[in-house]
């Protein structure tokens, strides 16, 4: 068996990378590392075909001893645990099915298998279900692709349960994570011009968990409680306990919602309720659903399918399944009276009286704070308050919100715009954002458009335009000043780099080369011309760090000196937090110093709990334990005096480094009721910005209100976006003008007052 790894790594000078290649040879006599070789990428198939070759054959000699069947099969699982660790899981699945078939009862090796074909077709069904994500003429493909593996998955948890190789939990952990929804399945599925063909290649995916459910679910109940692989099987990040049955009815409800609430779908949810789940369960939040979405129903067949499942459940003799069967229905009456204000009295006298009979009937046969018996009964009173000309509560009104200024006054700026050959002729767009570089220059942007401002009050459009193809969120982002230079992403085209005055100094593309930067990417200015980025890319979020570097004669380098690699899937949560190898994609990135006084930059790396700080000097990488609040930007944070202040959409908070360096969360200095708030950072304070408007004095963390209390900005104030403007200081700009307002002022200077009305800030 021949195995190897390789690196790619850039030449000064060169735009051809080396390869630095490994090779191993497995023999029934030994493992054996041949010489590492490093060569250009245009002589790499060459050898390998050629001088690998040969070099192989003479490491063996001529007669070629078979291997042993416990060599073939470590030799294949460590593979693949390479490719799984890579996230390659079609070449690990493979192997693992290969090495399955040298020792099929190795019940660790068949989990394995599951947790592999799981992630792979978890994937593949969440791309189908996407609006567009696949192309047409692969959507078959895939398809078949994700049905092979989600039934492949089950079959190897059927051998597992009917062995009894498994404990319950375990089991019970693995079925929940059979899962073929995603976003938009239930409403949108498969779209397309073979959505036919697809459907009923789809359909066997359905009918396969549906076999399984009635076959063999139940015999998951009887496995044994204590765990067998527990270092294996584990709980993944945001993966709460439930009930067994509320795991079940969730498959059963997403089947009759998928089948569009068939004969069939229906049939086998009657089934579940009636003969597998036990009489005296909870109302689960499953049900509940269910019967929402049949509210929605617009197929005259499949209400009447829906209407005689319920008439059938109302005489169950099971508890639930008739509670179920008989509160449905109240509610299909109930939807028939229509709005309250228009419905006949003795109707709603007579709903009264319904659900007082099924209230009776169950009382002391449901759990007590039972959800379902709740939502009944909250209906019931809801009507028989209207009947008695009563208010829905008895709580005083709120006071009502007063519109105010407050501390802050609004100065509505004219400005034009200008170009070689003309000026203030075109109209001043709505912009999307805004970025101060240094004290003369501020950078707009717009969806499609980039502007500069080298002058107060004038604007000028720069001749740069995104790819048509992927500048549908923008073809403008990133915008950071060097001290020198602006870099920005331009959607589809790379990374650009602009002097002061609006000229393409240089571009970062793949052809630099560059890592890929389409899966997230973030900027750290290091000095003029020199920045430090960390991106990531794929579908894996193969993330990197490194320098990105523009000559004195305007040439672009990158310098990676960090990769990492390895998925997060299919690991323990805290094993994957705590590897810096863990690929990842950049959320945040922000300067602060250690305790020792040295420049570090502290990266968010999406949903691990620890950020990943490196030095600006040495580029060492360690992780820190510093997981934020919300979903920060690299504006949501300013530090002073040891102290990590973050704004998040509910509240600010305050976090404190340690000796350690590790940053612990501190307390919330206050809570934000209006959302989409900004930190606005000007001198000495820090402004929080929105409906409602706060000032934090940076050095002691003391904060005030800039507006009455039960107060907010009137419009148009309330609507803006902020920013801090190398001309203007702070400064907010409206996203959007009704057709009714068109004319009005869109830009405005903000400055904030003392008690006195005197200017505090601008």
């Amino acid at each position: 068996i021949v195995s190897g790894q390789f690196r790619m790594t850039p030449r000064d000078g060169v735009t051809e990378p080396d390869v630095e290649l490994a090779i191993e040879l497995t023999t029934a006599m030994s493992v054996r590392k041949l010489p590492a070789r490093t060569i250009e990428l245009s002589r790499a198939p060459q050898w390998i075909v050629g001088d690998l070759s040969r070099e192989l054959l003479k490491s063996t000699g001529e007669m070629v001893e078979p291997l042993a069947a416990d060599t073939q099969r470590v030799t294949l699982i460590r593979q693949a645990d390479s490719f799984s660790q890579l996230g390659d899981w079609i070449k690990s699945l493979g192997l693992r099915e290969a090495a399955l078939v040298l020792d099929p009862g190795n019940a660790e090796q068949r989990v394995r298998l599951i947790l592999d074909y799981q992630v792979r077709f978890t994937r593949d069904f969440e791309r189908l279900w996407s609006y567009k994500k696949v192309p047409e003429d692969e959507r078959v493909m895939l398809l078949d692709q994700a049905a092979d593996q989600f039934i492949s998955a089950q079959e190897h948890l059927e051998f597992l349960i009917r062995n009894r190789r498994i404990s319950r939990d375990e089991a019970l952990r693995l079925f929940r994570r059979q899962k073929w929804e995603g976003l938009g399945a239930l409403v949108n599925r498969l779209p397309g011009n073979h959505a036919e063909e697809e459907r009923l290649r789809f359909e066997r995916v359905l009918d396969a968990e549906q076999q399984f459910v009635t076959d063999t679910f139940m015999a998951m109940l009887d496995l044994p409680e204590s765990a067998t692989m527990p270092e294996l099987i584990q709980a993944r990040r945001h993966e709460f306990p439930e009930p067994w049955w509320t795991s079940l009815l969730w498959r059963v409800s997403n089947q009759v919602q998928c089948r569009r609430f068939n004969a069939h779908s229906l049939k086998f949810f009657a089934h579940v309720l009636t003969r597998m789940v036990p009489e005296e369960m909870p109302y689960p939040q499953p049900l509940y659903m269910l019967a929402h979405a049949a509210r929605s129903l617009n197929s005259d067949e499949h209400k009447l399918e829906w209407q005689k499942l319920l008439q059938e459940l109302s005489q169950a003799k099971h508890t639930v399944a008739r509670f179920f069967g008989r509160a449905q229905l109240w509610e299909l009456s109930r939807q028939r009276v229509g709005n309250l204000a228009n419905a006949d009295k003795v109707a709603l006298h007579e709903l009264v009286r319904d659900a007082d009979s099924i209230l009776r009937e169950f009382d002391g046969r449901r759990p007590s704070g039972d959800d379902g018996v709740d939502v009944l009964r909250g209906s019931r009173d809801h009507i028989q308050r209207y009947l008695d000309g009563t208010s829905a509560s008895n709580s005083p009104p709120d006071p009502p919100i007063r519109a105010s200024l407050g501390r802050l006054r609004f100065q509505p700026l004219q400005w034009r715009m200008s170009s070689d050959d003309e000026t203030g002729k075109a109209d001043v767009p709505l912009f999307q954002n805004m970025c101060r570089c240094g004290d003369r220059l501020d950078v707009f942007w717009t969806e499609k458009s980039l502007f500069f401002m080298n002058r107060p009050g004038e604007l000028r459009a720069l001749p740069i335009q995104g790819h048509p193809d992927r500048s549908r969120h923008g073809a403008f982002s990133h915008v950071t000043w060097d001290g020198e230079c602006v870099w920005l992403v331009v959607a589809g085209r790379g990374v650009f780099v602009l002097n002061s005055n609006g000229e393409v100094v240089t571009q970062f593309t793949k052809e630099t080369p560059m890592p890929g930067i389409d899966a997230g990417f973030q900027m750290l200015p290091l000095a003029p011309r020199r920045m430090l980025a960390v991106g990531s890319f794929g579908e894996h979020h193969r993330a990197w760090c490194g320098i990105l570097e523009v000559s004195t004669k305007n040439q672009p380098s990158v310098r990676v000196f960090h990769e990492a690699t390895r998925v997060a899937d299919n690991r323990p949560p805290t094993d994957a937090d705590t590897d810096i190898e863990t690929a990842f994609q950049p959320m945040w990135i922000h300067r602060f110093e250690g305790r020792d006084g040295r420049p570090m930059g502290l990266v968010g790396r999406d949903l691990r709990a620890h950020a990943m700080a490196i030095d600006l000097e040495t580029f060492d990488r360690s992780l820190l334990p510093f997981h934020p609040h919300g979903f920060p930007g690299k504006d949501s944070f300013f530090r002073r005096n040891g102290h990590y202040v973050q704004i998040s959409t509910t509240a600010i908070y305050a976090s404190k480094q340690l000796e350690s360096g590790a940053v612990v969360e501190g307390k919330k200095l206050f809570s934000l009721h209006y959302p989409w708030s900004q930190m606005l950072v000007v001198g000495d304070r820090a402004y929080i910005s929105g409906s409602v408007w706060w000032s934090i004095d940076i050095k002691t963390l003391q904060f005030e209100r800039l507006l009455p209390d039960n107060s907010e900005l009137p419009n148009p104030y309330r609507g803006l976006r902020h920013g801090v403007s190398a001309h203007y200081g702070l400064i907010g700009y409206r996203l959007y003008v009704p057709p009714k307002e068109a004319g009005s002022p869109t830009i405005f200077q903000i400055t904030v007052v003392d008690g006195s009305g005197s200017p505090q800030s601008r």
